[in-house]
């Protein structure tokens, strides 16, 4: 999204530059809003990430047989752990990422729709400053 060009910003009224000063306030948040939007779709293609491979384990760990041996890596060391403890310990850490891609897609819906009508705002205050440069022009 680039801002509409100043070009003869000096000529406008002085009842003009508090418009410039909060079109430019609205920029700036703007800019900050689409950061947090690219940080939190960068989350988002973690948890799916991660939501993907828990899943393939859990269908792994679903095929064994119940005498099967499974074994943990915690640090270096690998520990045995039993098979229905295993999946256990999948499926709710399936659940919480479930729950942490529900709450980051929300987050992402709420900061688009804000995006938006920043936008919107930021249209409307330039097109307010062109009809002034305009005016300030004819005269």
């Amino acid at each position: 999204f680039l801002p509409f060009e100043w070009r003869g910003m000096q000529a406008l009224p002085s009842t003009a530059h508090p418009l410039r000063q909060r079109l430019e306030s609205e920029i700036t948040q703007l800019r900050e809003q689409e950061s947090e939007f690219q940080k939190h779709m960068q989350a988002r293609q973690k948890f799916m990430q991660q939501l993907h491979e828990s899943d393939l384990v859990l269908t792994e760990l679903k095929a064994l047989d119940e005498e099967a041996v499974v074994y943990k890596l915690i640090g270096p060391v690998l520990v045995k752990q039993e098979t229905e403890e295993a999946r256990s310990n999948v499926e709710k850490r399936l659940s919480y990422i479930r729950n942490e891609v529900t709450r980051n897609e929300k987050l992402v819906q709420d900061i688009s729709k804000q995006i938006g009508e920043r936008r919107q705002r930021i249209g409307e205050l330039e097109g307010k400053l062109r009809s002034e440069v305009a005016g300030k022009a004819a005269e």
